[in-house]
């Protein structure tokens, strides 16, 4: 089996929202049963990733301002606008989490040059922080990377004390916000660590002044093709990334996650539900605009923050993810483009980034 590294997956999240990350296999997370937590039924507990092909990830510590579109079962992620205290109890709560599972066995916090598939059925986790609003001041970022920070995102898709976010109506004419002043601030900081950007929740100055203000590798863990998904309400489709984005990023080295949730793969007229095809459309098309694969893999951002019957059909849990696979070795294959390229995909860009082979 072809092992996975998924660069998006909201464990501790879904853990701090009530969902028993250690019951054995998916069958339990159905609506009103203890422990299944927000937006069930749901597909991803630890032993449900240890049972599938996922053998490295990217684990979020997810923070989302509070606004009047917050769900309530976001409560223990959310901090009110501006508030850093409220930001950074919420960020340490899930950095807890994550600590008690390397303490009890359950996974490997893994740092920076070490984050790769392995044989050990250990999953590896390396940390990204979505949202930058638990650091109380850019300097705090030092701590964090000792930790197991390993990559951030500065804003989650609204907006945070760092950077405008995709879904924030400053982002739009005739504000064009992008870094504010304390993401400006933190951008050589992650550079001297060697913490990887991502932009997937970046608006597009936002990623525009990031790309500006650094040489180095700029990743997008958890975002899609805007030339499939070209507008969201009549404006630009800020959440998913121009072909100019996506060649820059693969410029630089880095990699694109295709996303998973269903609106995300759907073009404009098509009717749910979501398949395969539609995830490998995206996938196909960073590999016409880059001209290979070397800046694509996954970021499924599974199950979080929606239930398992938004992910495409086949596809509704980590176990399932070999059909994506196989699909897209078939694609692959009639384009005339090498195998080795399916495990591009799977894991070795992803391995470049982050594991031993980073450079």
């Amino acid at each position: 089996m072809i092992p996975i590294f998924d660069a998006h997956l909201d464990l501790a999240y879904l853990a701090a929202c009530g969902r028993d990350m250690l019951r054995e296999g998916d069958s339990h997370l159905l609506p009103g049963e203890p422990g299944c937590g927000p937006d069930a039924p749901g597909c991803i507990t630890l032993p449900a990733l240890r049972a599938s092909p996922v053998r490295a990830c990217l684990g979020t510590i997810f923070l989302e301002p509070a606004s009047s579109a917050s769900r309530p079962t976001d409560a223990r992620a959310c901090y009110t606008p501006g508030d850093a205290e409220q930001a950074v109890a919420a960020g340490l709560a899930q950095l807890r989490v994550y600590q008690q599972w390397h303490a009890q066995g359950e996974i490997a916090i893994a740092p920076q040059g070490t984050l790769a598939c392995e044989a050990a059925p250990m999953l590896r986790v390396g940390l990204l922080l979505e949202g930058a609003d638990c650091l109380r001041e850019p300097e705090n970022i030092a701590w964090w990377h000792a930790q197991g920070v390993v990559a951030v995102g500065q804003t989650w898709a609204h907006h945070s004390r760092y950077a405008t976010g995709n879904a924030d109506e400053r982002s739009l004419p005739p504000h064009n916000l992008g870094l504010l002043p304390p993401g400006q601030r933190l951008v050589p900081m992650l550079d001297a660590l060697a913490i990887v950007h991502d932009a997937s929740h970046l608006s597009d100055r936002a990623l525009d002044d990031l790309l500006a203000c650094t040489n180095a590798r700029v990743v997008a863990t958890h975002s899609n093709c805007r030339d499939l998904l070209p507008t969201k309400g009549g404006s630009p489709n800020q959440r998913h990334l121009t072909r100019e984005h996506i060649r820059e990023i693969a410029s630089r080295g880095g990699v694109i996650g295709l996303n998973l949730f269903e609106p995300f793969l759907l073009p404009p007229g098509a009717t749910a539900p979501a398949r395969i095809e539609h995830a490998l459309a995206h996938v196909l098309h960073i590999c016409d605009v880059v001209g290979d694969a070397r800046c694509v893999g996954l970021g499924s951002d599974m199950d979080g923050g929606f239930s398992r019957l938004r992910l495409p059909q086949g596809l509704d849990g980590p176990a399932r993810l070999p059909a994506l696979l196989d699909a897209l070795l078939e694609a692959l294959r009639a384009r005339g483009m090498p195998d080795t390229d399916l495990h591009a995909f799977a894991h070795t860009n992803w391995e470049r980034v982050f594991g031993a082979g980073r450079g």
